[in-house]
């Protein structure tokens, strides 16, 4: 039997210089792989209404343009819990030791900043 599948592929340039700062957050959680994947796209809407900016899943670390303390984001979750959200994420850091991936760039150009334009 043959596989006929059909493969479409997107490919940009991505000129770095013109990038944002970038900062990336590890996720930390207490449930399974489809609980943490189904909160951490939840979360990264709550964390652009709260804070503001683009704010983008890719793998298992969120990559923004904006720069949250520890401290506030731990208010956030704080608050999240007490409306019973995300109790399965137990912590949101920034990484600041981080280097992106290629994935990780193109998922924040694609997901974040091309959406951003859309709306303006």
């Amino acid at each position: 039997m043959q596989n006929n599948r059909i493969y479409i592929i997107d490919a940009f340039p991505i000129d770095l210089d013109e990038l944002p700062e970038l900062f990336v957050y590890d996720v930390k959680t207490s449930g399974t792989d489809e609980e943490f994947h189904r909160a951490i796209g939840s979360i990264t809407y709550c964390l652009y209404k709260k804070f503001n900016g683009c704010w983008v899943k890719s793998g298992k670390r969120i990559i923004s343009n904006k720069c949250v303390s520890n401290e506030d984001m731990e208010k956030f979750l704080r608050e999240m819990w007490s409306k019973n959200k995300f109790d399965k994420i137990s912590e949101i850091k920034i990484n600041e030791n981080f280097e992106l991936l290629n994935k990780e760039i193109a998922d924040f150009v694609a997901k974040g900043l091309f959406l951003e334009l859309e709306k303006n």
